[in-house]
């Protein structure tokens, strides 16, 4: 016994290193479904917002370009709206995680819409039909939305996108009541994973300092941007060049493929409780202080008597007169809340003012995913002509905002930032901010720009008929090329005004 107690090894296999590789092995997983989840995720958010325009504006449906944009613009919308409901679910009592999985099934659930709602080009029975007066195969709308009388759309002697002379309200578009339900299912599950998604994996890697926490964003950042380029260069080309069904489906897959990844990263997560929404804190706050504001008990300067046991010492040092509305929320002033509490809900609606300030800037932001396109749509997309080989996809362009962020971003946190920091001359946020609403009005004055052109070439030269998915678009000779310009500008508007430190 003794002899066997001797040789025994001093540390043992199931020691405190083995235990700590197992523990960084954990995280490192945790951090990789994460990040891969959210790269599939970006594939399959861009594939709807990238090309949900042309979409809704081809056969079958045919909509007006302004009631396709306002479907868009109502999917961004609702996904913005959701992220700060996400954020309180996340706070109050669900948690990150569970929020997270509820939100993959409302996202997989509307996005099962779209593959539906496009034609099947196998299935030419059912989702084809044959256009008499244009003696050519159409795409029809699929039987639980189609009209009685014809699945698709002959304006006048055209078949052409759905813009024509006459005035139609979004509610009476072909299909409106499934694309409004798919969009808005969606965009309840982009909002709430958007809200959550960068939280919980920060929440991986929040005991290993500031640096890991640092790596792990700029990791997530470029997986954004992966997903962001594949979707916008492959599935924007098969959407627009061979069909809408496999455009969809393709994206489909990929937000499956996110749901299991982070699904299969469950064992290795760190799964904190919720502790509390802010937001109830501030609503509460700001209630009580008009409350007591209403019903104060100070009369001509009487201060109601506090215990020195209920306030704190550097409460009483501060001047007995409240200065400010929030301040009746105070202990000292009959409320019930600390001042520094009290004090963060104040300097938060500091921020807001400041932030309201950028609500110009996203009207303009959003114009290159709506606007931006459709005048695309109205231009050449041949890049070899006359031989016409490639058609550019239209939402690619959005590209060379995404290739302006990558080299930016770094270049001004690394470079331009702390230089301007070492000679005593900071770029301030407000600067920076400032700086990147102009460049966000020169990408709009650049878009006109290119319109008036645009249009001065159609009537000195007339037009060409452009056909995109079996739909004919009156288009100018001027190249989408020279759209190119506007979108660079948004990218460098974006490095100064989204991204701040």
């Amino acid at each position: 016994m003794n002899n066997n107690s001797e040789r025994r090894r001093l540390l043992a296999s199931s020691g405190p290193g083995r235990l700590n590789n197992r523990a960084i092995w954990r995280r490192r997983f945790a951090c990789f479904t994460i990040l891969s989840s959210e790269m599939f995720e970006r594939i399959a958010f861009y594939g709807i917002a990238g090309n949900l325009v042309l979409f809704l504006n081809e056969e079958p449906y045919l909509w007006t370009s302004y009631n396709s944009v306002n479907a868009q613009a109502f999917f961004f919308g609702i996904s913005y709206l959701m992220s700060l409901v996400g954020g309180f679910m996340a706070d109050s009592g669900c948690g990150k995680y569970r929020s997270i999985i509820l939100a993959f099934i409302f996202y997989l659930g509307g996005y099962l819409f779209m593959p539906f709602m496009a034609p099947n080009p196998s299935n030419l029975k059912a989702d084809w039909d044959w256009d008499v007066v244009k003696n050519v195969t159409r795409k029809k709308a699929p039987a639980f939305c189609r009209t009685e009388t014809t699945g698709w759309y002959v304006i006048g002697n055209k078949s052409s996108s759905g813009d024509d002379d006459n005035h139609r309200y979004p509610w009476t578009e072909q299909c409106a009541w499934a694309a409004y339900l798919s969009l808005f299912i969606m965009a309840c599950g982009v909002g709430i994973v958007k809200a959550n998604l960068a939280p919980f994996g920060a929440e991986q890697v929040r005991r290993d300092g500031a640096e890991v926490m640092r790596t792990f964003f700029n990791w997530y950042y470029w997986c954004v941007n992966i997903g962001a380029f594949l979707s916008l260069t492959i599935i924007a080309y098969v959407q627009q060049n061979i069909d809408f069904f496999r455009g969809y489906l393709i994206p489909l897959v990929c937000l499956g493929v996110s749901f299991l990844l982070f699904v299969i990263g469950t064992p290795a997560y760190i799964r904190r409780p919720a502790t509390g929404s802010v937001l109830t804190n501030i609503f509460k706050i700001i209630g009580e202080a008009f409350r007591n504001r209403r019903n104060r008990k100070v009369i001509d300067g009487q201060l109601p008597f506090h215990s020195e046991e209920h306030v704190d010492s550097a409460d009483l040092s501060h001047s007995s007169k409240p200065t400010d509305c929030l301040d009746y929320a105070k202990v000292r002033f009959g409320g019930s809340y600390h001042e520094s509490m009290v004090d963060d809900v104040k300097a938060l609606g500091k921020i807001m003012m400041v932030f309201s300030a950028l609500i110009p800037y996203w009207m303009v932001y959003f114009q290159m995913e709506s606007t931006f396109l459709v005048q695309g749509l109205h231009m050449s997309l041949s890049i070899f002509e006359p031989k016409k080989e490639y058609d550019v996809p239209v939402a690619s362009l959005s590209l060379f905002d995404v290739l302006f962020l990558l080299f930016l971003i770094p270049l001004l946190d690394r470079c331009v930032y702390p230089k301007l920091d070492r000679s005593g001359r900071q770029f301030s946020m407000i600067s920076r901010i400032t700086v990147g609403l102009l460049f966000s009005v020169l990408a709009v004055a650049m878009a006109g720009g290119i319109e008036t052109i645009r249009l001065h070439d159609v009537h000195n030269n007339g037009i060409i008929i452009q056909e995109i998915g079996n739909t004919s678009y009156n288009a100018s000779h001027l190249s989408i090329l020279y759209q190119i310009p506007q979108y660079c500008l948004i990218g460098i508007s974006e490095a100064f005004t989204r991204f701040y430190h």
